[in-house]
C-alpha cells in the first residue's frame, strides 16, 4: 500500500505545472508584427479535428491529444467504470491488470498506477476541462479508452468500445494549425513530451492585406527640412525624357498605431515628371481636351515608400514598398481601382489598391491611391506555397530582346541571375518554325494561354491603350510597358501582371480604332483587325510635349500596328474563338452597369471628404467626372461587343 502511494505521488509531481494551471487558457495567439493579441483566430488539431477560437484576449485552450488509433475491438468484454462525482476509476473487471496510465491532451503522462487485486479503485486528482486518454496494460497488450469532460461540473463520459493503440502512439504528436482571416496560417508541431503551457504563437499577417482593405487610410510623413529640400530639388529630379533622378530621403511614418522611424520616400513616375518639370521648375498643365479634366496634372507628384531602405528587416504589414499614385491624369480618381478590380474578377494577378490620405509635416497633400508594388512580396502573397520565381518588368518575348535586356528586367532573384526561363520563352517565340499551326503547342509550354486570353479580354474592354498592345517606336528605340511577367517555379508557366491604369476608360480609345472605325485619333487597327501592313502609325493622342521636342519631327508618337508583333499576331489568330468566349463572359458577369455603379458609389462616399479637402482637386468637377464615367460604360460595352462580333481582314 505504501509503495503504491509513493509511486502515485511521484507521477503527480511530474505533471504538477499542468495541474496547477487549472482551467486557465494554455496559449496566446498574436500578430507577429504588432504583437497585438488576435481575437477570433482558429486553432485546429489536424489529428483529432478539435477546434478552438481565441477569446477577446487572444487566449485559447489547446485541443486534445493526437493518438494514432488502430483497430477497434472490445477488451474481452471487460469494462472500465468511471464515477465522475467521486473521481474513482474502477478497473476491477480488467483481468491481469499491470498498469493504468492517464495522459493529457498533449500526450504527457499525468498519473500512473500499478493496481492489484485488492487495489482496483483508483482515485484521479482534479483535472482541467479537456480530453484525456486512459491506457490500461496487461501482460498481452496495452489498450486505451478516451474519456471526455463535457461541462463545468466535473461530469465525464467514456467512449466505447475500447480501442487498441501502439505503445509509441501513446505519446504521439499533433500538428496545431493556427489561422485567421488576413493572417498567414501557421502550423506548430505539438510534441508528445511538451506541455506547452502558456506558449505564444505569432501569426504573420497576410502580406499587405491590412493596408488594402476597402477603406480610406491615413498616412503621415515627417521629413526634416534639409531632406525636404533635397526631395523637391526639381532641377536634379528631371532634365527630360529618360533623365529622371528621383532621390530617396529619410522620413518618419505614422500609420494608425504603427510608427516607423526610418523609411525612405521619393517621387515616382517617368513621363509625369518629364511633362511637369522644365528648367528646374514645376509646370502647370491642363488637358481637358484629352478627357483629363481641368485640374493641373502637375499639381501633385506620385510617391514611392521603401520600408527596408535604411533597415533591411523593416516591413509595414509584410510589405517592403508601396506606391502612392497621385491620379493626376484621372479626373475621377477611380480608374485604377476599377480596372484592377476587373482583373481580379477575371482571376488575373493584379496589384491591390486602396485610397489614402497623405499628410507631410502635418500639411495635407491630398488623396492618393495606395498601390501594391509588383515585387517578390506580391508574388509571395499570391503564391504562398512558393512565390520565389522570376519576375520581369516591361520585357517582351521577341527576337530584339537580348540576354542583357532580360537580365536588366529581372526584378527578383537578381543575385542568381538565372534567366534561362525567359530566354526559352523568347526563343520559342522568335523561332522561324513557330507558326499558326504549332503556336499553342509550343508556347503553351512557356506561358499560361487561358490566363492571357482572360487578361486580353479585360485589357481590350477597358481600353488600355497604354499597355500590352502599344509598341511605341522611333529611330533606334522602342517601348512597350506597364506590365510584368512572372513564372513561379520550374515547371510552371509565365503569367502577365498589369500595371499603371490611370488612363483607361477613356472613350473613344486613344490611338486605336473604336467601334471598328479608324476615325479621329483612333488610327491603329485594334485587336480584332488583321493586317499585313506593319508600317508604324503616327498617333496624336498624348498631352506630352515629348513627341515634339525629343522624339521626332511631328507632334505624335509612332505606334507599331499590333500585327507587326509576331507573338501578339499568332496569339490572336490561334485563340480568337476563346477570346470571344471570355470576352462575352466578361460582359455578362463582370463588366456590368450595376457592378460599376455599385463600386463607384461606394468609393465616392468613401473619399468625398478627402477629395473636398484636397487643394489640387475641384470637387464639383470631380463629381461630374465620376457621373460621366458611369454614363460612358454603355458606350464601352457596345464598343467591346462590336469587337467580339467582327474579325476584320484589312487589305493593304
Amino acid at each position: 500500500m505504501n509503495s503504491f502511494i509513493a509511486h502515485l505521488v511521484l507521477c503527480i509531481v511530474s505533471i504538477s505545472p499542468l495541474l496547477a494551471a487549472g482551467s486557465n487558457n494554455y496559449g496566446l495567439v498574436r500578430d507577429k508584427e504588432t504583437l497585438r493579441p488576435l481575437t477570433g483566430a482558429l486553432v485546429t488539431s489536424t489529428s483529432t479535428g478539435d477546434t478552438q477560437i481565441t477569446d477577446s484576449t487572444g487566449r485559447f485552450l489547446l485541443p486534445s491529444a493526437a493518438v494514432r488509433l488502430q483497430r477497434s475491438f472490445p477488451l474481452n468484454g471487460s469494462n472500465i467504470r468511471w464515477n465522475a462525482r467521486t473521481r474513482i476509476l474502477d478497473v476491477s473487471d480488467v483481468p491481469d491488470l499491470v498498469t493504468v496510465r492517464l495522459y493529457g491532451f498533449d500526450g504527457k503522462l499525468l498519473v500512473c498506477f500499478h493496481p492489484s487485486a485488492t487495489h482496483h479503485l483508483l482515485t484521479i486528482p482534479p483535472l482541467p476541462h479537456g480530453i484525456y486518454l486512459v491506457k490500461v496494460g496487461t501482460p498481452w497488450r496495452e489498450t486505451c479508452l478516451k474519456i471526455m469532460q463535457y461541462d463545468g461540473y466535473q461530469s465525464w463520459i467514456s467512449s466505447t468500445p475500447v480501442r487498441s493503440v501502439s505503445k509509441r502512439a501513446s505519446a504521439g504528436t499533433d500538428t496545431l494549425v493556427f489561422s485567421k482571416e488576413l493572417y498567414r496560417t501557421k502550423r506548430v508541431l505539438h510534441e508528445s513530451d511538451s506541455t506547452y503551457i502558456d506558449f505564444t504563437v505569432n501569426l504573420s499577417p497576410e502580406i499587405g492585406d491590412y493596408l488594402f482593405l476597402d477603406t480610406l487610410r491615413t498616412y503621415r510623413l515627417t521629413i526634416a527640412e534639409n531632406d525636404m529640400n533635397i526631395l523637391q530639388d526639381y532641377s536634379s529630379l528631371s532634365s527630360g525624357p529618360g533623365q529622371t533622378n528621383p532621390v530617396y530621403v529619410p522620413a518618419h511614418l505614422s500609420f494608425e498605431d504603427r510608427e516607423l522611424d526610418s523609411i525612405a520616400v521619393r517621387f515616382r513616375g517617368d513621363q509625369s515628371l518629364w511633362d511637369c518639370i522644365t528648367n528646374g521648375s514645376r509646370n502647370v498643365l491642363r488637358y481637358p481636351q484629352f478627357g483629363f479634366g481641368n485640374d493641373d496634372v502637375c499639381a501633385k507628384f506620385a510617391f514611392k515608400f521603401n520600408f527596408k531602405y535604411y533597415k533591411d528587416d523593416q516591413r509595414l504589414y509584410g510589405l517592403k514598398n508601396i506606391n502612392f499614385r497621385s491620379m493626376s491624369y484621372d479626373p475621377t480618381k477611380m480608374h485604377e481601382r476599377l480596372a484592377f478590380s476587373f482583373f481580379h474578377d477575371m482571376d488575373i494577378v493584379a496589384p491591390r489598391t486602396a485610397f489614402a490620405r497623405l499628410y507631410v509635416n502635418n500639411e495635407y497633400w491630398g488623396i492618393f491611391t495606395a498601390i501594391e508594388e509588383i515585387d517578390g512580396r506580391m508574388t509571395k502573397h499570391r503564391f504562398p506555397e512558393s512565390g520565389d520565381g522570376n519576375l520581369y518588368k516591361d520585357l517582351w518575348p521577341d527576337s530584339l530582346t537580348s540576354d542583357a535586356m532580360i537580365l536588366d528586367a529581372l526584378r527578383t532573384n537578381e543575385e542568381e541571375g538565372n534567366i534561362e526561363d525567359f530566354k526559352a520563352f523568347r526563343n520559342a517565340v522568335a523561332s522561324p518554325s513557330t507558326a499558326d499551326s504549332n503556336f499553342i503547342e509550343i508556347l503553351g509550354q512557356q506561358m499560361d494561354i487561358p490566363y492571357l486570353i482572360r487578361y486580353m479580354a479585360v485589357d481590350r474592354a477597358i481600353m488600355n491603350f497604354d499597355g500590352l498592345v502599344s509598341l511605341y517606336c522611333g529611330t533606334n528605340w522602342r517601348l512597350r510597358h506597364n506590365f510584368s511577367w512572372y513564372r513561379d517555379l520550374p515547371g510552371s508557366k509565365f503569367i502577365l501582371i498589369p500595371w499603371d491604369m490611370d488612363k483607361v476608360f477613356l472613350y473613344p480609345e486613344p490611338n486605336f480604332w473604336t467601334n471598328n472605325q479608324p476615325t479621329g485619333n483612333n488610327t491603329v487597327p485594334n485587336w480584332n483587325v488583321v493586317t499585313s501592313d506593319y508600317t508604324p502609325i503616327g498617333c496624336y493622342f498624348d498631352p506630352s510635349t515629348i513627341a515634339v521636342t525629343y522624339l521626332g519631327s511631328g507632334p505624335y508618337y509612332d505606334v507599331s500596328p499590333i500585327d507587326a508583333d509576331k507573338f501578339l499576331r499568332l496569339f490572336r489568330t490561334t485563340t480568337w474563338n476563346d477570346f470571344v468566349t471570355e470576352g462575352h463572359r466578361f460582359l455578362d458577369e463582370v463588366f456590368l452597369q450595376d457592378t460599376v455603379d455599385a463600386r463607384l458609389t461606394r468609393w465616392r462616399r468613401q473619399i468625398a471628404s478627402a477629395v473636398g479637402e484636397d487643394p489640387t482637386i475641384d470637387s464639383t468637377a470631380w463629381e461630374t467626372m465620376v457621373d460621366s464615367l458611369s454614363n460612358t460604360i454603355p458606350l464601352m460595352r457596345e464598343h467591346f461587343e462590336l469587337m467580339l462580333d467582327t474579325l476584320i481582314l484589312l487589305s493593304e
